[in-house]
């Protein structure tokens, strides 16, 4: 009776999504997430999570598609904003993205992740962004902490070189305060089998 109780349970299924993710079977954590989505209490998040393994697998159409079906329940989350920037910045839309990451703002107005997609959104149309990146660090105000949690957001994603480019802005704007950060950028380094970049800040960690 228990059994059939929890394989009736959606919030069995997201937990079971998440474990399976959390020990690399993303095959599984794919299955478990869309179980889990058949469930109205958890369509959104579960469709947000399967977004994110797309993004990983650099499958930009099955996040948007995801993304969107997440939207249904929760259209004013700027994180999915930032997410759809993300996947169609990655499928080359850059007016899609800078419109997505440009409403993502007006959601959270303090938002860097939405900021720093309209960066690289208009860099690679060759834009001139000095002003949106001054804004980018008024908004992180040089704290470790920020830096660190939007560099998690891409790292959960899969996309490490965003994630190290962020630590390493901070890095070279605080050269005396960088313990933090070099930590993480040799974590993201060995994930992406880069041992000795990874080596290198982790040294520079140790001293600082």
């Amino acid at each position: 009776m228990a059994k059939e109780r929890l394989q009736d349970n959606p919030l069995y299924y997201y937990l079971k999504g998440n474990a399976e993710e959390e020990s690399g079977d993303y095959e599984n954590s794919y299955a478990f997430y869309y179980r889990s989505a058949h469930y109205s209490d958890y369509a959104s998040t579960a469709y947000q999570q399967l977004a994110k393994l797309d993004l990983k697998n650099t499958e930009f159409d099955k996040a948007l598609g995801h993304i969107e079906k997440s939207m249904d329940q929760n259209a004013e989350n700027p994180f999915l904003w930032c997410m759809k920037a993300l996947a169609e910045r990655g499928k080359g839309d850059y007016q899609e993205a800078l419109k997505s990451a440009g409403y993502a703002l007006e959601l959270d107005p303090l938002n860097g992740w939405a900021l720093n997609e309209l960066i690289l959104a208009n860099e690679l149309q060759g834009k001139d962004v000095n002003k949106l990146k001054e804004e980018f660090y008024h908004v992180l105000i040089d704290d470790p902490h920020y830096y660190i949690e939007l560099s998690l957001r891409y790292s959960e994603t899969g996309q490490f070189d965003d994630a190290t480019r962020i630590l390493e802005i901070y890095s070279e704007k605080n050269p005396d305060n960088i313990a933090l950060t070099s930590y993480y950028l040799d974590y993201f380094y060995s994930l992406m089998n880069m041992h000795d970049e990874a080596g290198k800040w982790f040294g520079t960690g140790k001293k600082s």
